[in-house]
């Protein structure tokens, strides 16, 4: 999957939780932003993507900016991902010194890069 997907796909989940959150239909919200709920389906299922006048609608609609909102889910994963792999190399017994050295090579150069 390439960024602009994920980013469809994570802006998507957003606009859904939001939209749950407040307890509005997917037709209120097309309603409110003057277009069609074809369009809020597609948004939550991360097949299109809200243009920019869209995306200001919805900050004002929810009080909220998606932006930060979609940036801080990236910092997020970024740190479970890295949670995740430092639980899987300390499930892990090692029996010599040099697959420790190795192990402990990979984990710094990874969370480095």
């Amino acid at each position: 999957m390439n960024h602009r997907d994920e980013k469809k796909r994570i802006y998507g989940q957003i606009i859904f939780e939001l939209r749950e959150k407040n307890d509005m239909t997917q037709t209120r919200l097309g309603n409110l932003l003057d277009i069609n709920s074809n369009a809020i389906s597609k948004w939550e299922n991360g097949l299109t993507f809200p243009n920019e006048e869209n995306i200001i609608k919805l900050n004002k609609i929810f009080n909220v900016s998606i932006e930060n909102i979609y940036n801080n889910r990236i910092k997020q994963n970024g740190k479970n991902l890295k949670i995740k792999i430092l639980k899987s190399i300390n499930t892990n017994v090692y029996f010599s010194t040099l697959s420790i050295c190795k192990c402990n090579f990979f984990f710094i150069s990874f969370i480095t890069s």
